[in-house]
């Protein structure tokens, strides 16, 4: 079960880093918005 698990995390963390990535740079758009 826990190898199973872990391979998943594995598979999934370069997706999960991508949708932060997508959540921040949506961050820092709406910032400088405010910003202006």
């Amino acid at each position: 079960m826990r190898s199973l698990t872990e391979a998943r995390i594995k598979k999934n963390k370069p997706t999960i880093k991508r949708r932060v990535r997508k959540k921040v740079e949506i961050k820092i758009v709406v910032f400088t918005i405010v910003r202006i």
